[in-house]
């Protein structure tokens, strides 16, 4: 903390500037005019402001950097904060109890009012109302509660009831939740058909929480409004459902140190053989992979409130519809696939064309039913398409298949290119964690398509990187992002590419062994680029340019290091092409008949 007291008088301008600083401890102290500038620039500018010195060269520069840096975060403050007509999926979503009203109004419904009915419902066995008059108990600290609001992906509304956790002194235990991530809950689906095991999901009611805090109820509560309200459970189960599922609670789960929303425990077959148990929590909803997760269920029945409805394998989960496939000749696996979202998608598609006087299905060229707008006179003819019509039950899914592609490695070749690569990094090796569990279960295999393409941002030329994480026979995580950087070429963007790929393997292979899961030999990485491959995979190229170097070493230490090893795939068989630029209609329909399952 600095006391503004400034040295040296102005008609002494050959002496160095000082300033006078307030310690906490009461004491003060002179430092040098540099050292305050570095300590609090912004407090420094403001107090030559102040004292009318901003013309001094020693403050010119800092006063026009500093106050211009408060401006600019004034300034996105205010944006985020007053930011108005936030929408989702097309759908205006409101930021208060007033507003969803008024939306509801205008579109002569009452899909937020019936979400905000559902969640106080569920939510007052969380409080006690005190009588009107009455005081707070002692010892109570006073929150902020109110509802906040979001569409789901299959367009339903949602409204939660939240604590302002963040405006008093309250532990975050009782205000937050944290959730799994959703690569994670694929591997859960992958392990389960991996090791036969089976999932069983359920929905958790409310947990008992010890709240010494309170509230004024708002306009939410109706005529209860401005009574005071005691918190007397937990609104979701976060911080008291951890501690029954830990080692010291009741079930002995291990929370995972890669995803603290995973647990794990060690268990044992009839057969004897080893294996891990998983629980994954996502807020309130729960899935439990085991030989038999019944046992877990009822035990978690006895000290919580679980939907009846809600337990069972599940159909449904984060969105997604969920189905268990029984493939001939192969092990049976899980898959994910967006129908209802879609079905949802059409229904809400087809509202909108009757409200604009349009019908779906109707042909553009029908000139009683082509949109009377200039920039829709398409040209489309629907008699010559020739595009396979979808029947009402096929549709693409993730599958989530057990079994190692048959790829055909030379697996002699891969052991030279780590061995020579091993030559120029003779240090290169593989951090692995010394806390992670011992691994249990069958193996998986990591593959990895990488592309990039080369500019493809016509405003800025940025490229655009695309990646596909396989573990066996699934697809876990796929991303599509454009680079930071303007690359002068396809080598340049390429090598970024494979950079943020080796980044994404390291991370992936970390958290299969926090998870438990043996991890077979090194990843697969494949790219189409046979420059890009060679200088990957064989120590003999330099670069010049500094950022481009970085991603070039980068990946050869990888190499080295056994984290990866490195393959050239001819461009049509590449498949994150799909993720870096348009194809046509056919090499699309290609490659995602590669990637997705289709449902038949």
């Amino acid at each position: 903390m600095i006391t503004w007291c400034l040295t040296p008088l102005r008609d002494v301008p050959h002496l160095p500037w000082e300033v006078q600083v307030k310690w906490r401890d009461k004491s003060t102290s002179w430092i040098s005019l540099k050292a305050a500038k570095e300590g609090d620039p912004l407090g420094l500018a403001e107090l030559a402001v102040a004292l009318k010195v901003q013309d001094e060269l020693a403050f010119k520069w800092l006063i026009n950097h500093a106050l211009r840096q408060r401006a600019g975060l004034i300034s996105r403050l205010k944006s985020n904060v007053i930011r108005k007509g936030k929408t989702k999926f097309g759908i205006q979503v409101p930021e208060s109890w007033e507003e969803a009203i008024k939306i509801d109004e205008a579109n002569n419904n009452t899909l937020w009012q019936d979400a905000m009915k559902k969640e106080m419902v569920n939510a007052k066995c969380a409080f006690k109302l005190l009588a009107r008059g009455d005081k707070p108990p002692p010892g109570y600290n006073e929150i902020l509660c109110h509802l906040v609001f979001d569409v789901k992906l299959d367009m339903t509304r949602k409204a939660r009831y939240v604590a302002g956790g963040h405006l008093t002194n309250v532990p975050p235990n009782m205000t937050y939740s944290s959730v799994v991530s959703r690569d994670t809950v694929r591997i859960g689906f992958l392990v389960a058909a991996l090791n036969d095991l089976d999932i069983l999901a359920g929905d958790i009611q409310n947990a008992f929480l010890s709240a010494p805090i309170f509230f004024y109820a708002g306009d939410e509560w109706g005529a209860d409004k401005d009574r005071i309200v005691v918190v007397v459970r937990a609104l979701y189960p976060s911080y008291v459902f951890r501690g029954f599922l830990s080692k010291s609670g009741s079930l002995g789960f291990i929370s995972c140190l890669a995803d603290p929303d995973l647990w794990y425990k060690p268990c044992i077959d009839s057969d004897g053989n080893e294996y891990y148990s998983y629980i994954l929590v996502y807020v309130d909803d729960l899935l439990i992979i085991d030989k038999n997760p019944k046992r877990f269920m009822e035990r978690i029945q006895g000290d919580f409130t679980v939907k009846k409805e809600s337990i069972g394998p599940p159909d449904r989960y984060l969105g997604a519809d969920v189905r268990k496939v029984e493939d001939d000749g192969a092990k049976s696996f899980w898959t994910m696939s967006s129908n209802s979202c879609l079905d949802k998608a059409i229904k809400n598609l087809k509202a909108k064309l009757k409200e604009s006087g349009l019908e779906y299905n109707k042909k553009l060229s029908d000139p009683e039913y082509r949109p009377k707008q200039p920039f829709t006179t398409a040209s489309y003819r629907p008699e010559l398409d020739t595009s396979e019509e979808c029947t009402d039950d096929q549709d693409n899914e993730l599958a989530f298949r057990p079994e190692l592609p048959n790829l055909g490695f030379n697996y002699e070749e891969i052991d030279k290119q780590t061995e020579f690569m091993k030559k120029a990094y003779p240090d290169a090796v593989e951090d692995l964690s010394p806390n992670a569990p011992v691994p249990r279960g069958k193996p998986l295999s990591m593959y990895v398509f990488v592309d990039s393409d080369h500019a493809g941002d016509k405003i800025t030329r940025r490229s655009q990187t695309g990646f596909l994480l396989y573990l066996n026979s699934a697809p876990i995580i796929w991303n599509s992002k454009r680079q930071a950087t303007v690359e002068s070429s396809t080598f340049g963007s390429e090598f970024v590419a494979l950079r943020l790929a080796s980044e994404l393997i390291i991370s992936m292979r970390y958290k299969l062994r926090m998870m438990g899961v043996p991890i077979e030999g090194p990843t697969h990485v494949f790219c189409d680029n046979e420059a890009v491959y060679k200088n990957s995979s064989i120590a003999h190229s330099t670069l010049k340019k500094k950022h481009n170097s970085i991603c070039f070493h980068r990946v050869q230490e990888c190499v080295a290091a056994g984290i990866q090893v490195m393959h050239k795939v001819d461009s049509a068989d590449n498949l994150s092409d799909i993720l870096t630029k348009s194809l046509s209609a056919h090499i699309r329909k290609r490659l995602r008949s590669f990637i997705m399952y289709i449902r038949n």
